[in-house]
């Protein structure tokens, strides 16, 4: 197996149900072995798990939790629909200190993926890193992708309390849970999955494929159902834009992960006072414990200061 570094993406062309322009790029298989996502013919749900061989017979994927007694799986190269490289150390290695907003971009992209918890866990490094190091609006938004990729609720209060510590804003995004990111399901599958690679290329910079490939007429028309979320002429405008903002960005996620199957965010929580202690109560337990307060080295696992990747390890610059 040879060892130079894999572009992002590899893609098949499929000539069942859907079709998808594909770019083959110049590359050979890496010896380097990462956190991937696989598309399968066939099944609406990507495959998550290591690639320990890729060859022209197709990828061999090892789970991190063996899936219903299968500790590895073939998925033979004319059954694979797409296969995403999502932690990539090549990628990691090559951002500088100072070019945050290539932190974000990087984070924003494992966030699409984050059923994958290696892309997850990355995810949510690099925006801690991003906003430890970056002030005003960048802050906010590095804050805000946190609060949404929260791993569970206790999690979330820990993020919106740091952002209040260090920014004091006081915005509803900030203080409310947000809403769930509602599943959207096309009555024409194909046109689903066409629309869903057209929204992949834009925000992975293959513009001129999603321009090709959105002169379908079934993407077009698809755009109507989903134009709560982003028109057809948002679309083309992103896709002519070679440096896309934050919010562009975002919409993008969000319309990938509806056509995907909705995000996990619960509805927003409210406070039933009825069941709350009140505070005589909580001073009085015998058992509450010591509180901590939320700080940058304690809010998760994570060391914001160390954002230097190098040789598989994170390193202060």
């Amino acid at each position: 197996m040879s060892s130079p570094a894999q572009s992002s993406s590899l893609m098949r062309p499929i000539m069942m149900g859907w079709i998808c322009l594909i770019v083959m790029m110049g590359f050979s298989f890496p010896a380097w072995v990462g956190a991937d996502v696989v598309y399968r013919m066939g099944l609406s749900t990507p495959l998550v798990g290591e690639v320990i061989q890729n060859d022209e017979s197709g990828i061999v994927l090892r789970f991190e939790s063996p899936q219903q007694g299968v500790p590895q799986l073939l998925i033979p190269r004319e059954e694979i629909v797409e296969h995403i490289v999502t932690v990539d150390p090549a990628r990691l290695e090559d951002l500088a200190d100072g070019d945050w907003d290539a932190y974000q971009n990087y984070a924003e992209e494992l966030a699409a993926y984050r059923l994958d918890t290696r892309a997850h866990r990355l995810a949510m490094r690099l925006y801690l890193i991003s906003a430890f190091h970056t002030e005003g609006e960048a802050r906010m938004n590095a804050f805000r992708a946190l609060i949404e990729i929260a791993r569970n609720p206790e999690e979330e209060k820990r993020f919106r309390t740091l952002a209040f510590k260090v920014t004091g804003n006081r915005s509803k995004d900030l203080l409310e849970s947000p809403q769930n990111i509602a599943s959207v399901r096309l009555a024409d599958e194909s046109a689903q999955n066409e629309l869903l690679q057209c929204i992949r290329f834009v925000r992975r910079g293959a513009n001129e494929q999603a321009l090709a490939l959105a002169d379908s007429k079934s993407v077009q028309l698809a755009f109507e159902s989903v134009s709560h979320l982003m028109t057809f002429r948002e679309f083309r405008d992103a896709a002519y834009d070679r440096t896309k903002s934050a919010e562009t960005l975002k919409q993008l996620v969000q319309l990938e992960l509806s056509l995907m199957g909705g995000g996990q965010k619960l509805e927003p929580r409210r406070t039933q006072l009825s069941s709350s202690p009140s505070w005589n109560q909580l001073v009085a337990a015998k058992d509450r414990q010591p509180f901590i307060p939320v700080q940058w080295d304690n809010v998760t696992e994570f060391d914001p200061r160390k954002s230097r990747y190098q040789e598989g390890t994170w390193e202060l610059p």
